[in-house]
């Protein structure tokens, strides 16, 4: 190519971070949902790796913001770098991005001119990953774009003993009032009775692994097996005790970044499963609104849904924890 265009300081665009380009083109494709685009320019060759940072940068490894993902595209902000692609931009020489091989005049150094000056950038931009940074502030209805979660209703059927007497209604009367129905004495009866359940599968990427040894793995191995205390906004305010944390799932890789320390830094991803046990409570509470009921509700024949407690000491069948900590990017406080 000629030397104006390798004239990088003639070109009037530059990045954020002072990076100057020459942009070449935009292409991609729309759906009703969904879309996807390719962003190109020219770059100096020996900026890769700087390009790079800017467009996906660092997340802190003090607390859990994980990945923050790529920029936001411009003029479609709800659109985020996925990836960086880069070629040679002029075929008739060979691209060192990474200074293998510095030119220079020094004996054993490539002769000057050896390598072409300018690389080719394609930034792909895509729908795919939930825009949070600053220039794109996520939806304030949804504070945890950063997590993936899905569910799965079912429930489980629960053999129950009934009681000295059960009541028979005439097959005829499609009524919603029972109180004509005829008592039937029975020494046993097979009665089941369905229990709704949601099963919650919850995932977070990208968690930096120093948040996740320091802060994430105490949370994790304090609150499994226990129910929330408190009402839990990451799955749509589900009220006290009706969510039961019992499981969860650990992954590791390892990524391009390098640490302050000169190591390769690692990523972790963590799927959690929580079950959802809502019951409802006959009579309900003392201002005559429904009850609900969770986890420590068991059914008793002569009662229905109660909050049964074990033990001499009145214990819970399930100990109470701070469910909502277990996606909370926030470090845990050092001790005074």
């Amino acid at each position: 190519m000629g030397s104006f265009i390798e004239n990088t300081s003639l070109w009037r665009l530059s990045t954020i971070g002072g990076i100057p380009y020459k942009f070449l083109n935009t292409s991609g494709s729309f759906g009703p949902d969904t879309g996807e685009a390719t962003w190109s320019c020219l770059i100096p060759a020996n900026r890769l790796l700087d390009l790079v940072e800017e467009v996906f940068p660092r997340p802190p490894a003090a607390d859990g913001a994980g990945s923050s993902g790529g920029v936001p595209m411009w003029g479609v902000p709800s659109m985020t770098a996925s990836k960086i692609n880069f070629a040679a931009w002029d075929s008739g020489k060979p691209l060192d991005a990474f200074l293998h091989d510095p030119e220079g005049e020094d004996e054993g150094q490539a002769a000057i001119g050896t390598y072409q000056k300018l690389m080719k950038i394609d930034i792909i931009f895509n729908t795919e990953e939930p825009p949070d940074n600053e220039e794109n502030t996520p939806d304030p209805e949804d504070p945890y774009p950063y997590l993936d979660i899905t569910a799965d209703g079912n429930g489980e059927f629960l053999s129950i003993p009934a009681t000295e007497k059960v009541f028979k209604k005439d097959p005829d009367d499609s009524s919603s009032d029972n109180s004509s129905a005829e008592p039937v004495r029975t020494q046993s009866a097979a009665i089941t009775k369905f229990i709704p359940v949601i099963e919650w599968n919850v995932q977070w990427k990208s968690i930096p692994y120093t948040f996740f040894k320091n802060t994430l793995i105490k949370r994790i191995r304090d609150t499994i097996g226990k129910v929330n205390l408190a009402a839990v906004p990451f799955l749509f305010d589900a009220p006290t005790e009706t969510i039961l944390f019992h499981g969860w799932s650990y992954s590791q890789s390892n990524t391009w970044r390098i640490s302050d320390n000169s190591y390769r830094e690692k990523a972790v991803s963590v799927g959690m499963k929580f079950a959802e046990k809502r019951v409802y409570i006959p009579g309900g509470d003392d201002q005559g609104n429904e009850a609900v009921g969770g986890h420590n509700h068991h059914w008793l024949p002569d009662a229905g849904w109660t909050h049964v407690l074990l033990t001499e000491r009145r214990d819970d069948a399930y100990e109470g924890g701070d469910l909502n900590a277990l996606v909370s990017k926030l470090p845990i406080e050092p001790e005074a």
